[in-house]
């Protein structure tokens, strides 16, 4: 009797093919292309935060869905499916301690979500996680991986046509303070510089490493892109760009004589050549001058950087082993910053470090950094495998190299650090080794079922991504739209529109603080008053919240809450000049001469060209009768202006000490721009009296 022939579904297939033919495979591939799109292209100038939160917002829910893929092709598949490499040991190792430093966060909302306009918290290196694991295992083969290149160099192209126009002044985009650098669709010239560097040094390492399998017409774009994003990067005039491109040239150069399977001499001799042309032009562009060694020691943006690590360094001391939480700096920043950042960037309380060593290090500790280090060294390693077996996605160690070398003095962002993860992801796939599967059990093809099951789940992910990140938009729209209200004056229109973007996340104090402003404008002060103090109970590490609740306060009359809540803002940043000039005038008003004048006095050293700060230490002095520090303040700011106030209270002080006709002098000035004002009248009557 013949056997039976085999049913089409139980026969033993080939796992290789099968995961590759899989269509929930493509699916996972377009949705990767169209993340990385998303994540660089997509901004919406109508919002409040126009580039961050959109990008986040649309790179999660695209995040979601390659998830939904990864784990149908995981249950479709099984064991099959799964590639190891060493590096994902390191990614689990920086994953699980951003989880603990998330628990013992200063601000567990932060540790999650990130810092208000940045979002760099647990939630966005998860996203990252996945980009790095999807990489790995949705491109499996050379031509994948070759696919995912040409998508991101071609990306590079409208980028690079967008910052040409810029910079010729052509933009479909009105900024209220317009553009002195282009910034494309990144939003800090910075961000634009640093990825410009990194897709050049991309573009220039696959036209070197990768000459010889490209067609004319490949070698053609990727060259163009090289000329092009290397021209963008020259004139946004960013040093840490500059580092990049440097970092990625020394990497490719180190590639290419390494390669034990081909002769790359005169490859070498070109690209050390191309290297050199590439650093004159650096050095007779706008970016040369600011990598002067002159330049660079009296920079006062160098010392603002310094001064940033400086903080970050003491921040890591005070909490060590997994720092303040994911992206808390912001919260830690204020009351460690030192009086030097108010004197170089007066008003600035930063939210960046400026270096993913202590972005790291500040997010999740010593433990936190030390497994990112890992991590980048075993990339470099993998990297370095490739290029000794001359293997051609050994380019992708150039990039990273990129990044790492900007990224030591730039921002981080999420606009950015997927670069790295991508890098990373095309490396470990590229030296990854299937998991050994057991030959005894039979393979057989997934069931249909299993697919019209990723099918409804990518579809129920999908309805309520785009309802979550519509959400997000939107709210982030209303409260541009409350903001322009509030700063038109127009609180009564403010009001609704800071309401609504409030229940698109009322986690975020932020909004709750743009609340408080538009009640306060529309002059509603006790609704304000407690808007103001829920935003100071989510965040009590911002000193803003503290100071206009202290304002609202005072405006109603409640000095003690006012003087309680300046003490507060006081505390939390201890070199904000206007809480400091508010703190003198209300100990003033509460009988504290001698607090007043020591507030006021470290208000106006701090900003000495705030006149009306002058005011609380000037008189506080007069009233001690230290005459001559209060003339010595009167002087130092007559130097920067003059005000009727100022008149007032130098009146005062020659009144004080016998010089009546100089007093009278400065009242006939003062009634002279104000009529009616009756201490002044007052004064001149005493005087003429006498």
């Amino acid at each position: 009797m013949p056997p039976r022939k085999q049913r089409k579904k139980d026969r033993p297939l080939d796992a290789v093919a099968e995961i590759a033919a899989d269509p929930i495979l493509r699916v996972g591939q377009g949705l990767l292309f169209l993340k990385l799109a998303l994540v660089v292209f997509v901004f919406d100038p109508n919002a409040a935060d126009a580039f961050s939160l959109p990008k986040s917002a649309v790179g999660h829910l695209v995040t979601a869905l390659v998830v939904v893929c990864l784990g149908s092709l995981l249950v479709r598949h099984g064991r099959a499916f799964l590639l190891w490499s060493p590096i994902h040991l390191a990614v689990a190792a920086l994953f699980i301690s951003f989880v603990v430093a998330t628990l013992l966060a200063i601000d567990q909302t932060v540790a999650l979500f990130g810092t208000w306009r940045r979002y760099l918290g647990l939630t966005q290196l998860a996203d990252v996680v996945v980009l790095y694991v999807s990489t790995v295992h949705l491109f499996r083969t050379a031509l994948d991986r070759s696919r995912l290149l040409t998508v991101v160099l071609a990306m590079a192209v409208p980028v690079c046509i967008y910052a040409f126009l810029q910079r010729f002044g052509i933009d479909v985009v009105k900024y209220k303070q317009g553009l002195p650098r282009p910034i494309a669709m990144f939003g800090q010239p910075d961000l634009l510089g640093a990825f410009a560097a990194i897709a050049a040094v991309t573009a220039f390492a696959t036209a070197i490493w990768c000459w010889p399998a490209l067609r004319p017409i490949a070698r053609l774009g990727v060259l163009l892109v090289t000329l092009g994003c290397f021209f963008v990067e020259l004139f946004t005039g960013v040093r840490a760009g500059a580092l990049g491109i440097l970092a990625g040239w020394v990497v490719l150069l180190i590639m290419l004589s390494v390669d034990r399977h081909s002769d790359r001499r005169r490859t070498l001799a070109l690209a050390a050549i191309v290297g050199v042309a590439i650093g004159l032009g650096v050095a007779f562009s706008a970016v040369g001058p600011r990598l002067a060694p002159t330049t660079l020691a009296s920079d006062p943006a160098v010392r603002e950087r310094l001064e940033i690590w400086d903080t970050a360094w003491r921040l890591v001391q005070a909490r060590p082993l997994l720092g303040l939480g994911p992206d808390n700096f912001a919260n830690g920043y204020p009351s460690f910053r030192a009086e030097e950042s108010q004197l170089l960037a007066a008003g600035q309380l930063q939210n960046s470090t400026h270096s993913w060593v202590f972005y790291y290090a500040t997010s999740a500790g010593l433990l936190g950094l030390g497994a990112f280090m890992v991590f980048a060294a075993l990339v470099i390693h993998a990297g370095v495998q490739l290029a000794q077996r001359g293997t051609a996605e050994a380019f992708a160690l150039a990039p990273a190299a990129a990044y790492l070398g900007q990224g030591f003095v730039g921002i981080n962002d999420l606009s950015l650090d997927w670069t790295l993860w991508l890098a990373a992801g095309v490396l470990a796939g590229a030296t990854s080794q299937s998991l050994p599967v057991d030959p005894r059990k039979r393979r057989t093809a997934p069931h249909r079922y299993t697919l019209f099951g990723a099918a409804a789940a990518l579809l129920i992910v999908l309805l309520f991504g785009l309802q979550g990140a519509t959400q997000r938009i939107g709210g982030s729209r209303d409260l541009g739209l409350a903001q322009a209200n509030i700063d038109a004056g127009t609180g009564s229109a403010a009001v609704p529109l800071a309401r609504a973007a409030l229940a698109a996340d009322t986690r975020r104090p932020e909004l709750w603080a743009n609340y408080g402003a538009a009640l306060s404008s529309a002059g509603d002060g006790a609704a304000a008053v407690r808007a103001f103090l829920e935003a100071a109970r989510l965040d009590p590490t911002y000193p803003p919240h503290w100071r206009n609740l202290a304002i609202v306060l005072g405006e109603l009359g409640n000095t003690t809450g006012a003087y309680a809540a300046v003490q507060r803002a006081s505390a939390a940043d201890p070199w904000d000049p206007e809480a400091l000039d508010l703190f003198a005038r209300l100990a003033l008003a509460r009988g504290q001469p001698e607090l007043s004048a020591a507030k006021g006095a470290l208000a106006v050293r701090l900003d000495p060209n705030n006149l009306a700060a002058y005011d609380a230490p000037v008189l506080a002095n007069l009233s001690l009768s230290r005459f001559d520090e209060a003339e010595r303040l009167l002087t130092e700011a007559f130097a920067r202006g003059d005000t009727p106030a100022l008149r007032f209270r130098e009146a005062q002080l020659y009144a004080a000490t016998g010089r009546r006709d100089l007093a009278l002098r400065d009242l006939d000035l003062v009634l002279a721009a104000q009529p009616n004002n009756a201490e002044a009248r007052a004064l001149k009557q005493l005087l003429q009296g006498q």
